[in-house]
């Protein structure tokens, strides 16, 4: 079997290692659980990715999956050393860049119709730029509401792995410190959810169908969980911030991640051009 129960999952939280189970899980249906390594070769793959992109798959879940199956491919390899030699094969062009952003009056008609977790988690999307995975995921641990000159959140499972500290504007530093308030003594996690019937709280899980039913009360089209990050950044890049800062906020790696949000902020080259006046 080329399908291995005891792979490593994800280390950036429970709900990543959650989604890299499911496509463990479904890429062992797609090429069957008893097929053999060897007999996964570079067509197989380009037809199960063709097939995969024919059936309106995003590209980007797509990447994902084929990712996975070449972390394991290449885990026989080089580690198990039941394969001789890896299969090369493309991966689908992802074009990630998108102009999306919630202006403030939807901004306000999605938090209107939010239940409160939702909205907690909305507004400290809107308020850091950060992934879900790292709001949901956020311990109480790595929160300071006492520093000066203001609150920080600190993102340490990140999807590039590196640490970064984000200061917290007003509206979001007022909200933590609610949240801090009314959480029980002992709960790790930052965002919580109620559970009436049993008079308690448990951490949110997820938010998927929440956020798809208030973004249909609040009739936004062509919005998506991540356009909360877009927006962040956008509304950074609209009041002048230097696109380096941007970056740093949002963790990026690479500038060509943030140069997306250059064309927002055309102001900021006005006096760069004044030396040929």
């Amino acid at each position: 079997m080329w399908y291995f129960v005891w792979y490593p999952l994800a280390q950036s939280g429970r709900q990543n290692a959650e989604k890299e189970l499911r496509r463990l899980n479904h890429l062992q249906h797609d090429f069957g659980a008893q097929t053999k390594l060897s007999r996964i070769t570079a067509g197989v793959i380009s037809r199960y990715r063709d097939k995969r992109l024919a059936q309106g798959k995003a590209p980007a879940t797509v990447v994902r999956d084929l990712a996975l199956l070449r972390n394991l491919l290449n885990k026989a390899h080089q580690e198990w050393e039941v394969l001789t030699t890896v299969p090369h094969f493309k991966m689908p062009r992802v074009n990630n860049a998108r102009d999306r952003f919630l202006t403030l009056d939807e901004e306000k008609a999605l938090l209107e119709v939010s239940p409160p977790h939702l909205r907690n988690f909305i507004i400290f999307a809107l308020d850091t730029g950060a992934r879900k995975s790292e709001a949901l995921n956020l311990k109480w641990q790595d929160v300071d509401l006492d520093r000066v000159p203001r609150p920080i959140v600190r993102f340490m499972n990140t999807k590039n792995r590196h640490h970064r500290g984000v200061p917290l504007p007003n509206r979001l530093s007022k909200l933590l410190k609610r949240l801090k308030k009314d959480c029980p003594e002992g709960e790790p996690y930052v965002f919580l959810r109620a559970i009436k019937r049993h008079d308690k709280f448990i951490p949110v899980g997820d938010i998927r169908t929440s956020f798809e039913n208030a973004r249909e009360k609040a009739h936004l089209t062509d919005f998506r969980i991540h356009d909360l990050r877009h927006t962040y950044a956008s509304r950074l890049a609209m009041a002048g911030v230097p696109l380096l800062n941007i970056g740093r906020l949002l963790g990026h790696k690479d500038m060509k991640m943030t140069m997306r949000y250059a064309h927002l902020s055309p102001e900021a080259l006005d006096d760069v051009v004044a030396v040929l006046d």
